[in-house]
């Protein structure tokens, strides 16, 4: 959010601009077919590999030794997601730049983790707001000066920062209601 900041700051001063925003922030207006083309075959990529290795690779992320137990080969499947999170991070930073690419694969399932247990839900509702988050906020700021990588990065990081608030407001009556009782 820091560098979101920062970054709106410079672009808003004039005379400044650099090749450094685009490698931070992309420019996901200027998005051509090709890059678009890739992220398609990228997401089908991507969701043929969950819809064959969705179990193992939640077995590896939340308990490898109980995953190695299970006869789960390790190895593979830390190389499988390691390998879709780099061919998913180099495509999209192509597009859309390294901090916006970080925000939108942590903010909005942070968020979502806010009010789910479950990784099924949490999933949905990250699509959700990652939808959301890249839609809104450039509407937003369209025909205006601020750039809509880092009105879409702040939204993301608005909506956390409230969310967590809002998670720790109810944790503290939660703790309240049974101390009482």
């Amino acid at each position: 959010i820091g560098m979101s900041l920062g970054i709106l700051m410079i672009k808003l001063t004039p005379g400044y601009h650099t090749e450094l925003m685009s490698y931070l922030f992309g420019n996901i207006s200027y998005a051509n077919w090709i890059q678009v083309w890739f992220i398609l075959a990228l997401d089908v990529i991507i969701t043929i590999v969950l819809l064959l290795f969705h179990k193992r690779l939640l077995a590896i992320c939340l308990d490898e030794q109980q995953a190695k137990l299970q006869g789960i080969n390790i190895t593979a499947m830390n190389i499988i997601l390691l390998g879709l999170v780099a061919m998913t991070v180099i495509c999209l930073i192509q597009v859309v730049g390294l901090i916006l690419v970080i925000a939108l694969l942590t903010l909005p399932a942070a968020t979502a983790g806010h009010y789910v247990q479950r990784l099924s839900s949490m999933v949905w509702i990250a699509i959700g707001l990652s939808l959301m988050f890249t839609t809104i906020p450039r509407m937003m700021v369209y025909g205006t000066k601020m750039s809509p990588e880092s009105a879409i990065v702040l939204a993301a990081g608005v909506v956390y920062l409230a969310s967590w608030g809002l998670s720790r407001i109810r944790l503290r009556r939660r703790a309240v209601l049974n101390v009482s009782r």
